[in-house]
């Protein structure tokens, strides 16, 4: 009699069990990620051309054509970091100051308005992106 009452809390256990497991909502499904293919731009994008929102891209922008910051005759260095607008056509658009130096700041935007870029691609097709770009300022 013994067994029969442990067989019989076994079923009601395994019975309570099921029917508990039945009731709980699923779990939560993970979030999806992003293809792997994607990038996020390092400066973002939005509607009015200023870096407030990440946009997706499938390749970054590749800098093709660079210009070299021009010594600082007081012997001033550092780095000074810019965003450029970069159009779907590769030409830098706008440039604003990241991180400044102030004496150094409008040497930098000259300098980074002179660069060519391979644009970013989205689908394969040219897309108008944000970028960082370090400058950086060497002593003579």
């Amino acid at each position: 009699m013994h067994s029969t009452n442990r067989r019989t809390a076994a079923a009601l256990l395994l019975a309570l069990s099921a029917a508990s497991c039945a009731s709980t909502k699923p779990a939560p499904k993970s979030p999806a990620t992003p293809a792997p293919a994607q990038a996020s731009i390092s400066a973002p994008l939005d509607r009015e051309g200023s870096p407030d929102e990440y946009v997706f891209v499938d390749e970054l922008p590749e800098a093709i054509h660079k210009v070299e910051p021009q010594p600082v005759s007081s012997g001033m260095t550092g780095t000074v970091t810019v965003v450029a607008h970069v159009g779907s056509d590769g030409r830098v658009q706008d440039v604003r100051v990241a991180k400044s130096i102030p004496a150094l700041d409008s040497l930098a935007i000259e300098t980074v308005r002179q660069w060519t870029f391979k644009p970013g691609k989205l689908k394969g097709k040219p897309v108008a992106t944000w970028v960082t770009v370090p400058v950086v300022f060497k002593p003579r």
